[in-house]
């Protein structure tokens, strides 16, 4: 059953994290960002605060895709995932979500599992109205219509209410899987949102390959 979580956001500011890995005592878990290309007015270092929320393992962000053809995407993070040395876990926001999944689908023995966060798993209404750009018409609903996208035990989604780039939000859920929906904050906000951060870090504390909260 999904989740709506009302708590006031609050942002971590600090410096761009590539790659922090954790004490040789740990267990290594990879992890990949994909980012997206349209909240980069924000500012340089966009996902630092996520960096910092979810630190612990090895963590690789992946930067500046949301603006790339989504295939091309989805090719170079295969590769990514073929250069670790363990089964990696899926952070993706906005277009990094969409290219996330579809990289879960080709290569699921390298993934332990996806979180997608305002992702357009199923098209946006925006696409044809942002023809010019090649990588946007992509993420029309017409082309991304499908039934299911991974086993929904791999798969969390989170939304926000007040996304005005996934439109309708809800076309970042899939039906059966863990859905989260943020209030109160939009498709750029929500990476700084302490909610996204608790969320993240009780996900990924999980056992391998996701599996369902008990209810």
């Amino acid at each position: 059953m999904g989740r709506e979580e009302n708590s006031n956001a609050s942002a971590v500011t600090g410096p761009t994290l590539v790659r922090d890995r954790a004490p040789k005592t740990s267990r290594i878990k990879p992890i990949i960002v994909a980012g997206s290309g349209v909240c980069y007015p924000a500012g340089l270092g966009y996902y630092a605060s996520l960096a910092q929320a979810i630190g612990g393992s090895e963590l690789h962000i992946l930067e500046r895709w949301g603006l790339a053809s989504p295939r091309r995407s989805v090719k170079n993070l295969v590769e990514r995932l073929k250069q670790l040395d363990a089964p990696a876990t899926l952070i993706g926001h906005s277009q990094g979500g969409l290219v996330a999944a579809l990289a879960s689908e080709i290569v699921p023995e390298l993934v332990e599992g996806v979180v997608t966060i305002c992702a357009p798993l199923h098209g946006t209404l925006l696409a044809p109205s942002w023809s010019p750009v090649p990588s946007v018409r992509e993420m029309s609903r017409a082309r991304l219509s499908r039934k299911a996208w991974l086993p929904t035990s791999m798969m969390v989604n989170v939304v926000a209410s007040e996304d005005r780039f996934v439109v309708p939000y809800s076309s970042g859920l899939q039906a059966g899987a863990e859905h989260h929906v943020l209030t109160g904050v939009g498709h750029c906000g929500v990476i700084w949102d302490a909610r996204l951060h608790r969320l993240l870090r009780e996900v990924l504390a999980r056992p391998s390959r996701f599996s369902q909260p008990a209810a």
